[in-house]
């Protein structure tokens, strides 16, 4: 898309610390939700794939984990939560606050891709609706897999809209690990680049 169009008005740094108080605002709203039990998939699944591997060992294989615990779901949202389990423990907090983390880049990534792309203030407006999305703010905090493959695919989109190829891929590939859904994404962007 050529940035012409979109001239660089709206363009002031104060955006970007309208955009930090929202960040803030966001995680102070989410803070008491970090000590809550784990609840339906994260408690049946993903939390408890994590806590195995933090026993077991930490790996991307399918061998890893009992098939009645992965349940064949892709293991690289579970290897990220191990790890983070490795260091931080196993207590819920540890692994909310994590996916909470998750949920705050993915802010980062796309303020960050449609400020240099549009403008700030598209991009603080982007943001803000995105935060504001009931299902974004139920699973901001979870340990479940959706906010960790918007991330990804997020990231693999940019990349492709800025033809860094090599990094799309990865992160395409990330996100096909993180959950089978992201197939939607390559099959897209190769028929996109047949066409």
């Amino acid at each position: 898309m050529n940035t012409a169009v979109f001239p660089k008005i709206n363009n002031e740094k104060f955006y970007n610390w309208l955009f930090a108080g929202l960040i803030i605002v966001f995680i102070g709203l989410k803070f008491s939700d970090l000590f809550l039990p784990y609840f339906w998939d994260e408690l049946g699944v993903y939390s408890q794939c994590a806590v195995y591997q933090f026993h077991n060992g930490v790996s991307l294989m399918p061998s890893s984990l009992p098939p009645e615990l992965s349940r064949g779901h892709p293991l690289f949202f579970t290897f990220c939560n191990a790890i983070n389990m490795q260091l931080f423990g196993t207590k819920v907090v540890a692994a909310h606050a994590f996916n909470l983390l998750v949920a705050v880049l993915l802010l980062c990534a796309v303020y960050t891709y449609i400020s240099k792309h549009f403008n700030r203030l598209v991009a603080f407006v982007s943001v803000l609706l995105l935060a504001a999305q009931p299902l974004f703010i139920a699973q901001s905090a979870l340990v479940v897999p959706e906010v960790m493959l918007s991330l990804l695919l997020v990231l693999s989109l940019f990349n492709y809209y800025e033809e860094r190829y090599l990094l799309s891929g990865i992160f395409g590939a990330l996100a096909l690990l993180t959950k089978e859904s992201a197939i939607v994404l390559p099959v897209v962007l190769i028929t996109y680049s047949v066409f």
